[in-house]
This record gives structure tokens, sequence and C-alpha cells, in this order.
């Protein structure tokens, strides 16, 4: 099945600075507004990056974990193991096993991005990831027949002997899930990997089926922004573009940030904001790597339940299902520290069940656990059960070529729409 577009298709906004860049010896037709200060510090990075604060990651990692012991492959570009992931990226791949998957130039800078919204250190520039303590494995894939380098990459991934306990899947192909990846996605999920994938950037009236994101068995994630904050909290919505925005489907899994994340082209200091529901997968698959860590033992079925129950739906009655959020917004550090019942639902895998399995297939990370697990270390209730989580990730590198006119003319719309979007404090929101 060949895919048409990448979650990576990143409507991706470039700084301020950069169109500055852009403009050259063009002429404007309005005054040029003053230049805004790009980010010259960690500090000011860490200042961009609303999701961490929304995700209340930081709690987590001073109490919890920062997702230390759990490897997150990443199928994508390939991933630049410098910059803000230096000591993060192990050697990888390609998607047959062989070659490597950190690479030195990453020209598409996708998997660089994703791999950094999930692990990043912020050593420099500063981009923090949601598990700062997780380990990378690239798996190293070309951007062309992607429903088939997917099977081979998980067949790659699942011939391991020790497999990634999470695979990042920030792409979507067109059409439903083939037999080829439903089987591959089977034997993944079977030795106990969680499959996190993009539900696609070209949400229209009417939204087509998107893989590997519609397969049973995988967490498909949307995006979404966050406008500020409210009375009753933070204001999220999902994400909605002008002709693109994160798709609708009755599979929606979780929703995650995914709007104006910040990254940096490798080996360059001048950042960009990014929106897509690749982004979401990433923030999705660093906050589940939070929740590994924190029960490393725990079967997948049970920690993908876990993850569904705490979700904040809010959209329609929690715990529901709806095309735009799934089960809701991410929340990691309820799914650490909340009660949670032992026979919490799992619709996700409750899907793959259904889904005949190959002759002889080995059931055994499907189980449920008979006993309810209380949250780990001590850890205490959460005394904000309203605040929520989340985390996307699917964008397209698509440049930016406008003339002089009317790129001024987007300049001043850019500064207002980042201004909008990042005024008042973000808190801690969760």
């Amino acid at each position: 099945m060949r895919i048409s577009t990448l979650v990576a298709r990143r409507s991706r906004r470039a700084t301020i600075g950069m169109l500055f860049a852009a403009l050259g010896s063009f002429a404007l037709l309005a005054p040029a507004p003053a230049t805004p200060a790009l980010p010259s510090s960690a500090a000011d990075v860490r200042s961009e990056q609303w999701w961490l604060d929304v995700l209340g990651v930081e709690k987590i990692w001073q109490r919890h974990t920062k997702g230390e012991g759990v490897v997150v492959a990443v199928i994508d570009t390939g991933v630049h193991p410098g910059g803000d992931l230096k000591g993060a990226v192990l050697p990888g791949s390609g998607a047959d096993g062989s070659g490597r998957g950190d690479v030195g130039e990453d020209t598409e800078y996708h998997g660089t991005t994703i791999a950094t919204e999930i692990a990043g250190r912020g050593s420099g520039p500063g981009v923090m990831g949601v598990a700062p303590g997780a380990k990378i494995l690239p798996i190293k894939v070309p951007m062309v027949n992607q429903s088939d380098y997917t099977v081979k990459a998980l067949q790659t991934l699942t011939a391991m002997d020790d497999p990634p306990e999470i695979v990042n899947m920030s792409y979507a192909g067109s059409g439903s899930c083939s037999d080829e990846e439903q089987a591959a996605v089977r034997a993944a999920v079977d030795k106990g990997m969680i499959l996190v994938a993009g539900m696609g950037n070209d949400h229209t009236s009417s939204d087509n089926p998107r893989t590997p994101a519609s397969c049973a068995g995988v967490i498909a994630v949307g995006a979404y922004g966050y406008f500020g904050n409210t009375a009753e909290g933070p204001d999220l919505r999902i994400w909605d573009g002008a002709g693109e925005g994160s798709e609708r489907q009755p599979y929606t899994g979780l929703a995650a940030p995914g709007m104006d994340m910040i990254a940096f082209p490798p080996g360059s200091n001048q950042p960009v904001f990014f929106d897509g529901t690749s982004d979401a997968t990433a923030v999705a698959s660093g906050s589940i790597a939070l929740v590994r860590a924190t029960f490393p033992d725990m079967p997948s079925r049970e920690l993908v339940a876990r993850v569904l129950y705490t979700a904040e739906q809010r959209m329609t009655a929690q715990g529901s299902r709806n095309e735009a959020w799934g089960f809701g917004a991410i929340r990691p550090r309820h799914a650490i520290e909340d009660t949670v019942p032992a026979d919490a639902p799992n619709e996700i895998y409750d899907e793959l069940d259904k889904v005949a399995p190959p002759d002889g297939a080995d059931q055994g990370e499907t189980t449920v656990p008979d006993e309810e697990t209380a949250p780990p270390q001590g850890g205490e209730q959460s005394d904000d059960a309203g605040s929520a989580s989340s985390d996307d990730s699917d964008g397209s590198m698509t440049g930016l070529l406008v003339g002089g006119g009317v790129l001024a003319v987007l300049l001043v719309l850019g500064i207002l729409v980042l201004a909008r979007r990042r005024t008042g404090s973000k808190g801690p929101l969760s």
C-alpha cells in the first residue's frame, strides 16, 4: 500500500526570524514589525514548550521517573544523535535490520524532531523531551511505500531478543490496515511492544482511513493545541486548520499536544514551530514511556488500560470515545498516580482480540491481570483530576515560498497568532 502523505507532512510555521531571513531583498508593502527575540538559552526554549506544563511532566520527573530503562523505537527518517539528543540515541538500523538508524545527517529532520520530542535532554539548543531519561532506537525508512516498510520494521523489532517497550510511528499512509500490517502489529504487541501512530493531518469533511493508525492494537493519536487558561482549566482544542488538521476516525485512541511545537533543524540555532499529529504521536509515546518506566513489569494490556482509563475526555462523557479525542487527552501523571481498577477497559487491545490471530500465535502479553494496581512508590492520588495531558505529532516539512508583499502580510498575521496562543500563565496545570 503506497503512502500518500507523511504525518510528518508538517504544515510547519517558520519562526519570525526565519521569515525575515526568507524576505531577503523583497520590498515590504507594510511597515515591518520589530524582529522579535529568538530563544537565546535553554530556559527560553523551555518556556516555549507549553505541553510539558499541561502534562505536568516535571512533577513526574521529580516524584517518579524521567523514563530511565525504557527504549522507544522511532520508525522514521533516521535520527541525528547530537544536540539535545546527545547520549539518548542507540545505533538502530534500517527497516530490514541492516545499516544504522543513527545518522550523521537527517535530511528531512523529521525523525530527529520526533525523537527529540520524546527523549530530548535539553542540552542544546534546549528542547526537553517528555521522557528525557528514555533511549531512542531509530529504525530508518524511506518515506515511500510506507506500509511495506512498516511491516519490515515491525518484523525487525519483533525478532529482537530484547525489543523496545514502545514503537513510535509518526506517519500516515492512505487506506485501511492491510493483512500484512495487521499480522506484524499482532506479533509486535504479543512481544510486549506498545505501538503508537499518528492520525494524519488532512482533516476534511470526509476523512479517509490511515495506516498504521487504523490497525487494531495500535494507539492512534490526534493533535490538540493550548489556547490559554479558563476558570475551568486549560483551554485545549483539537487541531483544526484551514484545509488541514487532526483527522477524525472511529479508531482514534488518544489526543496529545501537536500545535506550536518548537524544534530546531540539526545544526541550526533558529527554531521552527510545527503543527501536526506526528508531534502528538511523539508526545504520547514519551508519556507512555514515563508510565512504563514507573511500572516496568506491568503487562502491556494493563498499562495501556491505565493510560486510556485516566485520559481526560473533553467532548463526550468520561470513559466514552469520539472521533476527535478518542478516549481523551493523555495524562501521564494520572496514569502513574491514580488507582485504576484491575478490570479497567482496554478497547484498543479488545479490538485486536477480534482479529483472527495467525495459527499458533502466542497471546501472552494480552492477558489481563487479576489484581488492582495501586500508585507506585507511595504516590498520592492526583489532586487535579480536571487537568489534561496530551501529545501529538504529525506534520509536513513543506517549505514556505511566498512573494514579498504576501509574505509581509503572513508575517504580521503569524505574530498575532503566536501572541494570542502564548498569552497568560501556563501554570502548573497538571
